[in-house]
């Protein structure tokens, strides 16, 4: 993500957003950032620009520059107006080292990425309670499609038993 070339950010939305394929499970928490003061202007970009950021469990950090600061689908969580921009270094450096990852490693690294943007903001007072409440809604989320893969395992071991059976009892 090349933001080095924007001069900063001055407003962190934080939003809840389903997570993709489970749209009954809003838990994914997506950052809003607005740059303040380019170095240059951007082709097709208007008075505000956006960056979304978010980490999608077991695929990765996501990104969009758009008009706008909402989320489709999403529910706001806050706003928050920085006194002082954050410089984009900031963001960038944090980014960089996300995207090196490649690999979720925890159920719980969606809420760990948006807690170090608000950090790197000098925001997470902000949203600590929020981000507490995502971890342990991942956390459940995550324990009950194991629960339905077992259930589903266990299921479909039981089918193939008793075929097995029938055409033991079929061929004897």
């Amino acid at each position: 993500v090349d933001i080095r070339r924007r001069w900063g950010f001055d407003r962190l939305h934080v939003y809840s957003a389903p997570l993709p394929m489970h749209p009954e499970a809003v838990v994914l928490p997506v950052v809003v950032l607005r740059v303040v003061m380019q170095h240059e202007p951007v082709d097709g970009e208007g008075a505000e620009v956006f960056l979304h950021l978010l980490y999608v469990p077991f695929f990765g950090m996501r990104y969009m520059w758009s008009p706008r600061h909402e989320v489709s689908q999403a529910t706001s969580v806050g706003c928050t107006t920085s006194m002082t921009p954050v410089f984009s270094f900031r963001i960038a450096d944090l980014l960089d080292e996300w995207l090196e990852r490649r690999k979720t490693k925890t159920i719980e690294e969606p809420a760990e990425f948006a807690e170090g943007i608000t950090s790197a903001c000098r925001m997470q007072e902000y949203y600590a309670t929020h981000f507490e409440l995502v971890r342990k809604e991942l956390l459940a989320f995550y324990e009950a499609e194991k629960e339905k893969r077992r259930k589903k395992n266990a299921t479909a071991l039981t089918a193939v038993a008793t075929g097995s059976a029938m055409l033991l009892c079929t061929v004897q």
